[in-house]
């Protein structure tokens, strides 16, 4: 029986990795749906959110919304 070693990326490629952003960002959401304390659930989708963010890059809408909710 052969042992593989899959050596882990280090931190700042993985975060250019669009694989890795895709099924982070994934889990987050499975945790987050699957989570009981509001807080934790919270805390697994603003992940999921950071996550898709890197990914797709934040738009105008994005910022601009986030804007709006600074204001109010």
């Amino acid at each position: 029986m052969t042992l593989i070693v899959k050596k882990e990326q280090p931190m700042n490629e993985a975060l250019d990795d669009p694989h890795y952003l895709e099924r982070r960002a994934e889990q987050e959401i499975d945790l987050a749906q699957t989570a009981t304390h509001p807080a934790a659930v919270r805390a697994h989708y603003l992940l999921a959110g950071h996550y898709l963010d890197r990914l797709y890059g934040e738009g105008d809408e994005a910022v601009d919304s986030a804007d709006e909710r600074s204001v109010a």
